[in-house]
C-alpha cells in the first residue's frame, strides 16, 4: 500500500550514511523539505548535504518532532532508538530507507542494482556510461565517486531512475524494475 510523501517535510535519523545522504540529496534536489543529523557524520557527507540544500542538524531533539511529517531512519538504527519511538508515537509516518526509495521510485522506470556485493561500483558504472553518452536518467547511488565531478545522486524528474536496492532489510520486495541487475 503506497504511502502519500509528496509535499512533506523530512528527517533523515542517520543522513551521513552512505544509503540515506545520496537519498536525502536526491529528495531536497527535488524541492522537499528536508533535514537530517547523525552521530557520526564526516565532513564530506556533510558538504554534500549542505550543497544540496539538506538542514544537517547536529542533533534533533524529542520536542522537534512535530516540525517534521515524515522521519526517515537508517538500518543502522536500533528498533529500541529513543528518537523512533518517539516519532512512531507522535504519529510521524516512519520510513526505513528501503521503504521511502520504494516509494519514491514508483511510477518510475527503475533500473535496479541487486546483490550481496558490486552494486555501488556496477550502479556508478552504468551511471557513469549513462553521463558519458549524454543521456538523461536520475539515480541514487549508495557511494560517493573518487571523481568529484559527479554526485552519487541526480533528480532532474526523469521518467528512469537508477538505484542500489538493498536485500539485506526485506525492502527489496516493495519494489516492481523494469529491469534488474542482478549481481552475485
Amino acid at each position: 500500500m503506497s504511502r502519500t510523501i509528496k509535499n512533506k517535510s523530512y528527517l533523515f535519523d542517520g543522513v551521513g550514511g552512505m544509503g540515506m545522504a545520496p537519498l536525502a540529496c536526491w529528495l531536497a534536489k527535488g524541492g522537499y523539505s528536508v533535514s537530517g543529523f547523525d552521530d557520526y557524520l564526516q565532513a564530506e557527507v556533510r558538504i554534500m548535504l549542505e550543497e544540496a540544500g539538506v538542514d544537517v542538524r547536529d542533533f534533533v531533539f524529542q520536542e522537534e518532532l512535530s516540525e517534521f511529517d515524515v522521519f526517515i531512519y537508517s538500518n543502522a538504527l536500533q528498533e529500541s532508538h529513543l528518537l523512533l519511538k518517539a516519532a512512531q508515537a507522535t504519529g510521524l509516518q516512519v520510513f526505513r530507507r528501503g521503504e521511502l526509495l520504494s516509494e519514491l521510485a514508483t511510477g518510475r522506470r527503475l533500473i535496479a542494482v541487486v546483490g550481496s556485493h558490486g552494486k555501488t561500483t556496477t550502479a556508478g558504472l552504468i551511471v557513469h556510461g549513462l553521463l558519458e553518452k549524454g543521456l538523461s536518467g536520475d539515480y541514487i547511488l549508495g557511494g560517493l565517486y573518487n571523481e568529484k565531478l559527479y554526485k552519487p545522486y541526480r533528480n532532474e524528474g526523469d521518467a528512469w531512475l537508477i538505484a542500489e536496492i538493498d536485500e539485506s532489510d526485506g525492502t527489496i520486495d516493495l519494489f516492481a524494475p523494469e529491469i534488474t541487475l542482478v549481481l552475485n
